[in-house]
């Protein structure tokens, strides 16, 4: 009956599928029936039960296992029953003999209390062997000897492993035996090829976890399961672990994409869908939406077209901001509707995991989803991303729990996975003794049989001629399949024969479509590199998978109409070669073979297997990435997708040909020639040789053909050269061959010229293979993970290699590590050594609190930094709580004017908000009140009711009002500043601007007053910001500032700024103005060099680290595929500056095959520098990137680049090119850098930056730079651009700057001072180079301008010395690092460096005044926050090593002369002396203490002055000198000057 009742559901879905194809138009929405997922539910128990001998024996037998299996399966709770089964049968015994307990890890507190009920409801436990720890709630306790299960939060296992003290850390291992990660999935395949392959720190819990159990392996285990694991995660994270793959499923489900053409009508769409669904069929609908908003406009049209049918339908709206106090999701998600009524589930991501809606018979996917991100301004963005192959199953899994259900994807997507699977299952069903030799052997040991031995069933074939017994192979029944159109017959033929020769069997020719024709049938224009691998997808694949089946054959060469192979090279050597390598398929003949890849498919071959797998993955291959076939092999096989597929040897290449693409260009294009040399040639072919054998087998008129297109070009023709030479071949007549399939030449009697032997239609979805609407995209960012990189990045820094084992770089890739670095570094180390590093909130804010702590506002900077990091928060307080306001601001019952109210809140803005967590019930009351009286005023709109579940998300305020609960519990409370709420406010923007230097904006004002914002390298925007021109004036050499609180990115670009992206915000609070000398400015404008949203990102982060000059990031334009009218343009949009980059690389020059340097392109490079220096004051530069940085392009770029560059510099441009970078960075493509190379191509831009600042002119002509800044005429912003007037004045970096001050006084004048202060020295010093060069000129200025109160740099006792950080707003105070600070001796000396070592010689007495008199600069930043050098850094420690090795070295050669001479004298002294008496004693005794002084100098000590004097004293007393050692009586006679047998 329940079979039955299963059968008749889907029966009926199916009949919903044909209601939804005639009911919706297929001209605007695209339709695709996807492999159904099967059911296999047993009557009692679930579908992984099925399996649970064979899980047991895999958890017996390793340490490490991997379970996938799907959603509902019953894995989370079967798996944590099995382990717990091992541990009472295998380890040993705990607590009162009982074994230990199994953890249960999962992602989300809520998952892991229905865990708990699931496992106290269903699977009958008591109680009391359940602990629950999720770090919120009141945990359970654990019983020691009861407990069997722990379930935990991945974020409470990071807390033990990482956090935590070694206590916590052995007992984890001490209760627990085993541990299972749950929902352990990789969550790649999200569009973006930036993401990450999984979660980093779930991938280190789990490595932490693998490196305990398998050092103890008899006594712990480790399993991980996932509705989505990856084997080839598991390889690379859990190496040698076991995986077991499980397919079952509760019910089936069927899938199907319905997608519409347009990508803005998918909420129509899905509206219309669920709409004919509820009219049609019952059961409940869920339906997986991005957000609040997209789930109110899904409500309201459902409403719209329902009408009065919509009152039966029970609409639940699933989403985080319509919870309350305390709510959980999936607890409003269970229980917010009527039991008995039909339900409609609009839902965020809440359903996705850990919630089983009841009866789910359609479930609806959008593609996107609702995420926070890091911009390429380094700000957090609320963005819709592509949702993950990992959560798209998850998503589809809420179906088929409790009965058959479908799947409806609202987006194309790519579902090779799923109809590879489907194929191994029927694989598996037709073999079920012996699946896998069906798939790996497909080359049977059968004899080559020839046309008498075939079967009868085959129509008659080429007769061949028996191979000669030493060629005769085993090998299988094959075909050859030659593939070209009728106009490519002429090539057939002299293919054909030459097979023959060559002893191929079964010689077919396949007839496929010309170009003209195969646009015709697809009903699109291709181009010429979809047009191979299109034939391919309608026609190649099926005739093999259907003449293998028709004729039983098990493989088939595919070659193509060209083909050539190189001489002696019969069939039987590339059977023997496949036979050995027991390939499913693999190339024989290329068009070109290097070490490390291949082009051109000219030889094949492939079995029927083989190509229903490559068919399958074709099919989910949208028709826009569709590329050469043998590029997209390539491909394939370097993604290890291509299985059973390899590369045999060069067997063959191809002759001379007209290309392909003629029929597409209307041009002739030269096809060229390729013979490789046979393994089998004894000696090479010579050039006439070799010629005679190409045109053996070329159609007649090939070889005149050729002769002709090289007197046209002077020279041999190669491939894709433009000929006019007209190739003139015997085509067939146009009505012969039209039927497109399998021909045998000569043609078999009784058949026409129209019939082929067999035909072979176009695929029945064809309509919807090239028809098909693009994937989604997801936008550009650096990522959602790198605050967890972060975490896992200083985990590992703080401990041990051994302790913590490497991961691949897949899960944690250097360049992720280096945005993380970028973001979080300096906050992280600023709050090291104080309390708010414990506070459970990102660096920057725990930053903000400790700069809050140290302004006496602690209570405002805590409150304030928790809210703002939940954010950002899209309510306007002034706007929904006015009442509310006025009590926290004590306004109540005053008599103000509406303006004075209003001047006083903006005033204490930021001291509201930071009201809101600490009061948020009276906050929410006030808020409901006044929605209340808007509404009884009847100010409301039509979605009124809706208006504060889109701007007031209650959920995550009360989760934010518990993450307040945390910090307080870290760190001790105090009650909020007494003073008053404006000048707490000031204080509070003063503190924000220094830890979210992102939210400060800098203006750029034109000549007619209009004033534009730029903060974190992107123009600001908004309402509130068009206010500062009344209330910011403008101040002569000042640049204004000010603070943009929560600045959001928009999604939409403008033409107005180069279509880059734009910050809002609401409200701003002004800055002091800061100088236009202490800070230079910086444009970047690129094209896609900078096609990265990490480049950017680290281009503004690395500017603003260079020192001494401070430079300020304005905007950067990057603009993909410009050439240098587009670039031009550009500039005409940024702000004016100091300086300016150009990144310019030939696009306009390089357009498909054309590769030339016209006249207009150099115009287009002059105005591109005339518009650059215009809006550039001091110096604008160009960066042409070195030709060999791109080594896959033509070799006509190479010899483009320097022409280009001769044009720029023509231009009076100075252009750079990246040459040191060169062997760092890698490539993605042929033309774009690689992500993993994010710093080195940083560094290489920054390097361009840096030599600009180098050579900046004098500080005279730097303020007429600056006067010309603040007076320049206005900048032309639209697109059309004035005449400039040639009289105009254009200053050029180049002209002659003026000179400055002499140095020599003040230079002799120290050096005088030197020598005085030298006299006094015991040991002598050498003169200072700085006092020795000739020619100086001072300083400008003195720098720094001056020395903070406790600076004391130049003391000369260096352990007194104190240095305060040069860098605005840093201040750090640093001292000698073994006094005070947090540093070890050993680690340096102090945590800083001067910029400038040129006079690190100059003695410290002089220093003082050397700075003061402008001859030295002094300027000084510290290693912690701003990362400069320290003063014995890594380099210079190495070279103090090895000046101490060296000089150990001489001493120990000078110890050992001096040992070398005393035994020499000794022996000399003992033949002259007697061997006894006083005066041979006394000598002795003399000579003693010269012993223990060599031996001292043998042995030096680490005191350099120690050596010294020991070396010193030993040759004294070798020289006749009294030892210091010599006792009284002793033997003071000076020795010979002249050794007795030298004279």
């Amino acid at each position: 009956m329940e079979l039955r009742q299963r059968n008749l559901s889907i029966s009926t879905s199916r009949a919903m599928v044909e209601m939804w194809r005639e009911r919706i138009s297929s001209e605007d929405t695209h339709f695709r029936e996807l492999a159904a997922l099967p059911g296999s539910r047993q009557r009692n128990g679930l579908p992984i039960e099925n399996h649970s001998d064979s899980i047991f024996a895999s958890i017996e037998a390793n340490s490490i296992c991997g379970v996938r299996s799907p959603p509902g399966s019953g894995k989370t709770m079967i798996l944590p029953e099995l382990l717990y089964g091992w541990a009472e049968k295998h380890t040993r015994g705990g607590w009162q003999g009982s074994p230990q307990a199994v953890v249960i890890v999962f992602p989300t507190q809520y998952g892991c209390m229905k865990i708990k009920e699931s496992l106290l409801d269903f699977r009958g436990h008591d109680y009391s062997t359940l602990v629950l720890r999720t770090g919120v709630d009141k945990d359970d306790l654990f019983y020691k000897g009861r407990t069997k299960f722990q379930i935990v939060t991945y974020g409470m296992m990071w807390q033990w492993l990482v956090k935590s003290g070694p206590d916590t850390y052995y007992n984890l291992f001490e209760q627990n035996c085993a541990f299972l990660l749950d929902e352990f999935s990789g969550k790649a395949a999200g569009g973006d090829p930036q993401e990450l392959a999984a979660d980093p720190q779930t991938m280190e819990i789990a490595r932490l976890l693998a490196g305990f159990v398998l050092a103890n392996s008899r006594t712990h285990r480790l399993l991980v399961t996932g509705a989505s694991l990856d084997q080839d995660l598991m390889n690379v994270v859990l190496p040698g672990a076991n995986f077991l793959s499980f397919t079952e499923r509760m019910f089936p489900l069927e899938r199907c994409i319905i997608a519409p053409r347009k990508p803005d009508e998918i909420l129509t769409l899905c509206a219309q869908l669920i709409c004919i669904t509820i009219e049609s069929d019952t059961g409940n609908i869920l339906v997986f939406l991005p957000g609040i908003d997209d789930i109110l406009r899904v409500d309201k049209l459902v409403k719209q077209k329902l009408g009065g049918r919509a009152h039966g339908i029970d609409i639940v709206r699933l989403h985080s901001h319509l919870l309350g106090e305390g709510e959980t999701d999936q607890d409003y998600a269970e229980t917010s509707s009527a039991p008995d009524s039909r339900k409609l589930y609009l839902s965020s991501l809440i359903a996705a995991r850990g919630v089983t809606l009841p009866d789910i018979t359609y479930v609806f996917i959008h593609p996107y989803q609702r995420t926070t991100f890091l911009h390429q301004s380094g700000l957090e963005a609320l963005g819709e991303e592509r949702i993950s192959a990992e959560l798209c199953a998850n998503m589809a899994g809420r179906g088929g729990r409790t009965a058959p259900a479908w799947v409806v994807y609202l987006f194309e997507f790519n579902d090779a996975a799923e109809a590879l699977m489907k194929i191994e299952d029927k694989r598996r069903k037709q073999t079920p003794f012996h699946p896998r030799e069906s798939v790996r052997s497909p080359l049977p040991s059968v004899h080559i049989r020839n046309q008498s031995t075939t079967r009868t069933s085959a129509p008659l074939r080429v007769p061949l001629v028996r191979a000669p017994p030493s060629l005769e192979v085993p090998a299988p029944q094959h075909a050859t399949l030659i593939l070209a159109p009728p106009s490519r017959l002429p090539y057939v033929e002299g293919t054909m024969r030459q097979l023959q020769e060559r002893r191929f069997p079964n010689i077919y020719w396949l007839r496929t479509p010309g170009p003209l024709e195969l646009d015709t049938q697809l009903r699109t224009n291709l181009a010429p590199k979809q047009r191979v691998m299109a034939l391919w997808r309608t026609t190649v694949l099926p005739a093999i998978m259907e003449m293998c089946e028709k004729y039983k054959y098990t493989g088939v060469m595919v070659v193509e109409d060209t083909v050539l192979l190189a001489p002696d090279v019969f069939y039987s050597h590339i059977a023997r070669e496949i036979q050995q390598s027991q390939a499913r398929a693999g190339v024989w003949g290329y068009g070109k073979k290097w070490e490390n890849g291949w082009s051109g498919s000219k030889g094949l071959f492939m079995t029927p297997d083989w190509c229903e797998e490559i068919d399958a993955m074709l099919e989910n291959t949208n028709f826009e990435q569709y590329e050469h076939f043998d590029i997209w092999l390539m491909h394939l096989q370097r993604q290890q997708k291509a299985r059973g597929f390899v590369c045999f040897s060069e067997f063959a290449g191809y002759g001379h040909r007209l290309s392909m693409s003629t029929g597409a260009h209307g041009v002739q294009i030269f096809g060229g020639c390729h013979l490789p040399q046979s393994p089998h040639e004894i000696r090479p072919l010579s050039s006439v040789e070799r010629d005679r054998y190409i045109f053996r087998y070329s159609p007649a008129g090939i070889k005149d053909w050729v002769q002709r297109c090289t007197a046209e070009l002077n020279r041999t023709p190669k491939r894709e050269d433009v000929v006019q030479s007209i190739l003139h071949l015997e085509l067939p007549e146009a009505d012969k061959y039209t039927q497109i399939g399998l021909y045998i030449l000569p043609r078999s009697a009784g058949l026409s010229d129209q019939e082929a032997d067999m035909h072979v239609p176009l695929p029945s979805s064809v309509d919807t293979d090239f028809r098909r609407p693009p994937e989604p995209r997801s936008v550009d960012h650096m990522g959602a993970d790198l605050q967890k990189i972060w975490e896992v990045h200083m985990a590992r820094q703080e401990r041990s290699k051994e302790e913590f084992p490497e991961l691949p770089r897949s899960v944690l890739p250097r360049y992720a590590v280096q945005l993380a670095n970028w973001k979080y570094e300096a906050p992280t180390y600023a709050v090291r050594n104080f309390p708010e590093s414990r506070l459970p909130l990102q660096p920057e804010w725990q930053h903000f609190a400790q700069l809050c702590r140290d302004g006496g506002m602690e209570a405002e900077g805590l409150d304030l930094a928790v809210f703002l990091s939940q954010g950002p928060w899209v309510f306007d307080v002034r706007r929904v709580a006015p009442k509310w306001i006025d009590r926290v601001l004590g306004l109540d019952g005053q008599r103000r004017s509406d303006q004075e109210r209003d001047e006083d809140v903006q005033h204490s803005l930021l001291v509201i908000y930071s009201r809101i967590l600490p009061d948020l019930k009276n906050f929410l009351a006030a808020v409901d009140k006044h929605e209340q009286t808007r509404r009884w005023l009847g100010n409301t709109e039509d979605a009124g009711e809706y208006q504060q579940e889109l701007h007031i998300p209650r959920a995550r305020l009360w989760r934010a009002h518990e993450l307040l609960k945390r910090c307080r519990r870290h760190d001790a409370y105090s009650m909020p500043s007494s003073q008053p709420p404006s000048e707490r406010n000031k204080r509070l923007v003063a503190k924000l601007a220094i830890a979210c230097p992102e939210w400060v904006a800098y203006a750029d004002e034109d000549a007619c007053g209009e004033r534009k914002w730029f903060a974190a390298a992107t123009r600001v925007r908004g309402q509130a910001l068009k206010e500062t021109n009344d209330s910011l004036p403008s101040e002569d050499g000042k640049v204004l500032q000010i603070l943009v609180v929560q600045p959001r990115i928009q999604p939409h670009v403008s033409k107005s700024d180069a279509n880059m992206p734009h910050m809002t915000a609401k409200f701003w609070f002004p800055l002091p103005s800061a100088s236009t000398e202490a800070v230079k400015t910086l444009v970047i404008v690129s094209d896609s060099s900078l096609d990265n949203p990490g480049f950017i990102y680290g281009l503004q982060r690395e500017a603003s680290l260079i020192q001494p000059t401070s430079v300020r990031l304005l905007w950067i334009a990057m603009c993909p595929g410009a050439g240098a009218k587009e670039l031009a343009r550009a500039w005409t949009k940024a702000p004016r500056c100091h300086y300016g980059l150009t990144v310019v690389n030939l696009n306009d020059c390089v357009e498909g095959t054309r590769y030339e340097f016209t006249d207009q392109n150099k115009e287009d490079l002059q105005e591109l520098v005339r518009l650059a220096d215009r809006h550039c004051t001091v110096r604008s530069d160009l960066f042409i990137n070195h030709a060999d940085f791109y080594p896959k392009l033509h070799p006509k770029y190479k010899v483009l680049v320097p022409s280009y560059t001769r044009a720029a510099k023509a231009a009076n441009a100075t252009v750079h090119d990246g040459f040191q970078s060169l062997h760092d960075i890698k490539l993605r493509d042929s033309m774009h850098f690689a992500p993993e190379s994010t710093l080195e191509v940083v560094k290489m831009y920054i390097s361009a930056v840096r030599l600009m600042l180098d050579l900046q002119p004098t500080r005279d002509v730097q303020q007429h730079a600056d006067a010309r800044m603040a007076a320049a005429p206005d900048i032309i912003s639209s697109d059309e651009e004035s005449e400039s007037s040639d009289s105009q004045e254009h200053w050029r970096p180049e002209c002659p700057p003026e000179l400055r001050e002499s140095a020599e006084t003040v230079r002799q004048h120290l050096l005088e001072k030197f020598h005085q202060w030298n006299i006094d020295n015991k040991e002598k010093k050498s003169v200072p180079d700085c006092l020795l060069l000739e020619g100086q000129t001072l300083l400008p200025s003195r720098m720094p301008a001056e020395l903070d109160e406790e600076d004391k740099r130049f003391h000369e006792k260096k352990k007194l010395r104190v240095f305060v950080c040069d860098t605005p707003r840093c201040k750090q105070i640093v001292r000698f690092s073994s006094k005070l600070t947090e540093y070890k001796r050993a680690e340096c000396e102090f945590a800083g460096s001067f910029s400038d070592h040129s006079w690190r010689d100059l003695p410290a007495a002089l220093r003082q005044e050397a700075w003061e008199k402008r001859f030295i600069d002094a300027t000084w930043h510290c290693h912690h926050l701003c990362l400069a050098e320290v003063t014995l850094s890594e380099e210079q420690n190495k070279k103090r090593n090895d000046r101490i090795r060296r000089h150990q070295e001489l001493l120990e050669e000078q110890a050992e002369a001096c040992k070398r001479r005393r035994l020499v004298y000794s022996s000399a002294a003992s033949s002259a002396c007697p061997a006894s008496g006083k005066g041979g004693k006394a000598g002795n005794k003399g000579r003693a203490p010269a012993s223990s002084s060599a031996a001292r100098s043998a042995y030096p000590a680490s005191n350099k002055g120690a050596e010294a004097a020991s070396l010193k004293r030993s040759w004294a007393d070798m020289e006749g000198g009294q030892s210091k050692g010599t006792k009284k009586g002793g033997s003071t006679t000076p020795r010979p000057t002249s050794w007795p047998w030298t004279r």
